[in-house]
């Protein structure tokens, strides 16, 4: 493969997590994730990527019962001067259904959200917007009838435990949704992660009900580990993403590989994008939010273009 001048390393140097500010700030607003059970309850548990020990993500349909399920949500913090912008990313080993098809079952499954905070002066700034993944859709909700959508009208505003959001995860197939109201979790079959700062350890369904999840910067394995040449033959899909500052194309990986049922369908959080989205560039919804958030939303307060804290664009202006 010849590489040119495309940008295959993602700026060495820049992957390192920015610290225990982001952690603490990813900690704020750490959703509690009502996660509901399907007739294979370990196959919707909370996992990490490496949750066997190893980076192959060609093994990870086979894998499911032999190792455990410890909670592991994926984070990053993106800031401007007026904005925060933080996405979690939930892993799954298997996406799957009580018969499985071709059209239905995959190996991996990626799936999360992104909440938008303006910077409001106060210590943890004030919720704006939820962006959750479900599947091959975004589904936007607004926390106030001030924050508009241009291209439609946004869902209505989440629940919030103790400033948390209050997200579902389906059972089996896992696209993610904000509770907007109680009836969406009133159903028995359903495990509650919240983030705890300890080490998880795997439920017992269905004698546990609740369970706790820690959080792993994106910076580190999802970005960085991952895109080292030799863990390259566990990624497909690669794209080209223009930095949209310096103007170089950057060739990224957009999925993990998988060869259970449908193959390679777990999409890594900047390949993921608006459905037939013709307002961004692939990869923008991620990388450059504060794009996203300028050309689809309307806000009645100042959205900042340039970042003062960026790890996957850097070096940025």
């Amino acid at each position: 493969m010849r590489f040119g001048a495309i940008i295959v390393l993602f700026f060495l140097g820049a992957f390192a997590a920015h610290g225990q500010e982001d952690l603490e700030l990813a900690a704020r607003y750490s959703p509690v994730f009502h996660q509901f059970i399907g007739h294979h309850p370990r196959a919707d548990l909370l996992a990490a990527l490496d949750y066997d020990g190893d980076l192959n993500t060609l093994n990870n349909w086979e894998h499911l019962d032999n190792y455990p399920l410890l909670g592991t949500i994926y984070y990053s913090v993106v800031s401007t001067r007026t904005h925060w912008f933080l996405t979690y990313v939930v892993f799954h080993p298997r996406d799957y259904a009580r018969f499985c098809t071709l059209e239905i079952c995959h190996e991996n499954d990626l799936e999360g959200l992104k909440l938008t905070v303006q910077r409001d002066g106060s210590p943890w700034g004030r919720l704006r917007l939820v962006e959750a993944i479900a599947h091959a859709h975004i589904l936007a909700y607004a926390t106030s009838p001030e924050v508009q959508g241009k291209q439609g009208a946004l869902l209505p505003p989440p629940l919030l435990e103790d400033g948390h959001p209050m997200m579902t995860i389906e059972a089996e197939g896992h696209g993610v949704r904000a509770v907007t109201h109680p009836e969406q979790i009133s159903s028995s079959r359903r495990l509650v992660y919240r983030f705890d700062d300890t080490s998880p350890v795997e439920p017992s369904w269905p004698e546990e009900r609740e369970a706790t999840y820690t959080l792993v910067p994106i910076a580190t394995l999802l970005w960085a580990t991952l895109q080292l040449p030799i863990h390259l033959p566990t990624l497909t899909n690669f794209f080209t993403y223009t930095h949209p500052f310096l103007g170089l194309p950057m060739l990224l990986p957009g999925s993990l590989r998988g060869d259970n049922y449908s193959d390679n369908r777990a999409n890594l959080p900047w390949y993921w994008t608006y459905y037939k989205d013709k307002l961004l560039p692939k990869g923008a919804w991620f990388l450059d939010p504060a794009l996203n958030l300028l050309k689809r939303f309307s806000l009645p307060e100042e959205v900042a273009r340039t970042y003062e804290d960026n790890v996957f664009l850097a070096p940025v202006p």
